[in-house]
């Protein structure tokens, strides 16, 4: 919504619609977490704020059905939603057999996956733990049976922090088994079309990197999967723990950070290798061309890192900023992130209290409000003053992701970092492009060119060090 301040006079009816539909989400959340007495008040101000930014452009009556839909969606969406929980007890020996939605990945814990499994007569959702080390050989659509120790989500803290349970059981998830190493067996295999995906893209990740572990040497192996393919399971504890007080952990994040670089750089690849192929632009505009694969991609990294929730953010936001152009519609970058949050919260809105959704909608829009300039006068394509402006743009757009995250991190964390204006100007976006860039170059060069492979290689292993 931040981003709606800087565009307030202009925005199309594309754009005041869906800021709209975020405010009503938002109210919805609410309603389905603190009742619908907040979300009367909310979304009166949300009628008030639309009447002010629209009032020459958009007649009362506009914020009047404002005011009345927000008001009747949270009370619908409150009213149809129970107070208490319904979940299992926990047991400490409990039979369970299904299938996995996910391959097992390995994290500083253990090894983790989702089930939909059938337990104690009813089929439900559960994450699936296994203790131990050991290297366990489980993918997408493997039907498994055991036995373990279930347990619900665990409460909240205070009844001011957002509830794991309630989001859990939104998603389906009634709890967590935990296992012994090798309690687990396979049964079968599903074979589903969506299944067959996610199995095709977690083995394609895991070839990606065996091959990097056959290149890059063990002390710079973390770094590299944890910025390319989002396994953190093998950087040590002081690591983590650098990049968090530095303000910069969320390097390890593979989200709209990672995704949004990485498709720039393809991006603009992409458009120069389709500018040249005139067949393709004598019959379709190069815009036409570049978003259908520009989401494709976004949604293929989101695949192959794991479809993370973060991950999942960014490329449903970035799919939005596609498909406008592809619609004919001038691209904006606040009524995106609007639609995106109005998506995401209207499916789940418990995720409203979640530091990494808050997070990343506030750095989002912080970014929208500093990258908003006019436009360049021209002048020559290399010179220190365009070198110039942009290392004063990066400067702008950290220090305003700054101050705007600082008040969240604070709250959540504890922490404010003032050297991470300055690091995420400097190792950000060098790290981000750089690192996954010589990396995917090293693995793609490993089967028939070993010199280009093992330089790109070495390139990484110095990116890695210096970040």
């Amino acid at each position: 919504m931040a981003g709606s301040f800087v565009q307030a006079r202009r925005l199309p009816r594309f754009a005041y619609s869906v800021h709209w539909a975020s405010g009503i989400a938002a109210g919805v959340a609410l309603a389905d977490t603190a009742g619908a007495d907040i979300v009367a008040g909310l979304s009166a101000l949300l009628g008030i704020v639309v009447w002010l930014l629209f009032r020459r452009r958009t007649p009362w009556l506009v914020a009047g059905l404002a005011v009345t839909t927000g008001l009747l969606a949270g009370a619908l969406r409150y009213g149809c939603v129970d107070s208490t929980l319904d979940l299992p007890p926990d047991r400490s020996d409990v039979a369970f057999a299904g299938c996995l939605r996910s391959g097992v990945r390995q994290n500083p814990h253990g090894w983790s996956a989702s089930a939909d499994v059938r337990l104690d007569g009813s089929d439900a959702l559960v994450h699936v733990r296994i203790a131990g080390n050991d290297r366990v050989e489980l993918a997408a659509g493997d039907c498994i049976s055991g036995r373990g120790s279930f347990h619900r989500p665990a409460r909240p803290l205070h009844q001011y922090t957002w509830d794991p349970r309630r989001m859990a059981r939104a998603e389906g998830i009634v709890g967590t088994i935990y296992l012994e190493a090798g309690s687990a067996r396979r049964t079968g295999r599903s074979n589903t079309v969506w299944l067959r995906i996610r199995r095709t893209v977690e083995e394609a990740r895991a070839d990606v990197e065996h091959r990097l572990r056959q290149i890059v040497p063990p002390e710079d192996i973390g770094w590299v999967l944890a910025l390319g393919t989002g396994t953190r399971s093998e950087l040590g504890e002081d690591a983590v723990r650098a990049l968090r007080d530095s303000g910069m952990a969320h390097l390890l994040a593979i989200s709209g950070l990672h995704l949004g670089l990485t498709l720039v750089f393809l991006t603009s690849i992409l458009r120069r290798l389709i500018r040249r192929v005139s067949i393709l632009t004598r019959w379709f505009p190069s815009h036409r061309l570049e978003g259908p694969i520009a989401i494709v991609l976004a949604w293929t990294y989101c695949l192959f890192t794991g479809a993370a929730t973060s991950t999942v953010r960014a490329a449903l936001f970035l799919s939005i900023v596609w498909s406008q152009e592809l619609l004919g519609l001038r691209r904006d970058g606040a009524a995106s992130l609007s639609l995106t949050g109005a998506v995401l919260l209207l499916l789940h809105p418990d995720q409203l209290f979640l530091p990494g959704f808050q997070l990343s909608f506030v750095a989002v829009a912080a970014i929208l409000i500093a990258s908003h300039r006019p436009p360049s006068n021209g002048g020559a394509r290399f010179s220190m003053v365009r070198v110039g402006a942009l290392l004063a743009g990066l400067a702008r757009v950290s220090l305003f992701v700054a101050i705007a995250t600082a008040p969240i991190t604070a709250y959540h964390f504890g922490v404010i970092s003032v050297s991470g204006v300055f690091a995420n100007m400097l190792v950000a976006p060098w790290l981000s492009v750089g690192l996954v860039g010589s990396a995917g170059l090293a693995v793609f060069f490993s089967p028939w060119w070993s010199p280009a492979s093992r330089l790109c290689a070495e390139v990484c292993c110095i990116l890695g060090r210096v970040g």
